[in-house]
């Protein structure tokens, strides 16, 4: 059974973070919104949706849409032991939006513990960089990311959801910085082989593809 990190707990593990076609996504389960801004719950339940049709756009063209449309849809397999994600990984970035998709190299990252259950993804190679929590209280076909994106030469940050008491009170978003949010699910497509899809920014969608 995947453990699941209390949500003060997830508070708490965060601050650790900084410096150191029709598709459906898979259902939310109870209880994995409540470090989520109410507007992020949507999109990344609609996440592959999105995905899936940016991706139709760019088909007749073959090469990098072709390649993402194939990791688009490679079937689910049973989720390993979220805990047993640790170690080091190989991840690249494949992206697409209204006028383009773009298959980038792979980089070197670690998926690390983090306390007795939380897990943390830290892709700190390359110019586009990402770290956050992979948590199991998505759904039992995917694990849910809450973290942030940064550029080279920014500061790392956190998903700041977890830099308030409850994200669903009113006025809780006032004065946060919700810019470089990133948030998404993740599924294994084989043994050592995950997909994260992200919830698109400004029109652009994001998937990693994890291997090691």
């Amino acid at each position: 059974m995947i453990q699941k990190l209390p949500s003060p707990a997830r508070h708490a593990l965060a601050a650790l973070l900084v410096p150191a076609m029709l598709w459906a996504s898979p259902a939310l389960a109870a209880g994995a919104e409540d470090s989520m801004w109410p507007e992020h719950v949507e999109a990344v339940s609609d996440a592959g949706a999105e995905l899936s049709g940016l991706i139709a756009l760019h088909l007749d063209r073959g090469g990098a849409a072709k390649e993402i449309w194939a990791l688009f849809n490679a079937p689910v397999q049973p989720l390993p032991d979220r805990l047993g994600l640790e170690g080091k990984w190989q991840v690249r970035s494949l992206q697409v939006h209204e006028f383009g998709a773009n298959v980038y190299d792979y980089f070197p990252c670690e998926i690390r513990r983090e306390g007795p259950a939380g897990l943390v993804l830290d892709k700190n190679k390359g110019s586009q960089k990402r770290i956050g929590l992979i948590l199991g209280d998505y759904s039992e076909e995917a694990f849910l990311f809450l973290g942030g994106s940064y550029t080279t030469g920014e500061e790392a940050r956190n998903y700041s959801g977890f830099e308030v008491d409850d994200p669903h009170a009113e006025g809780a978003s006032d004065g946060i910085d919700r810019s470089r949010d990133s948030l998404g699910f993740m599924e294994a497509i084989g043994p050592n082989h995950l997909r994260i899809i992200f919830a698109p920014v400004e029109g652009r969608s994001e998937m990693y593809e994890l291997k090691r």
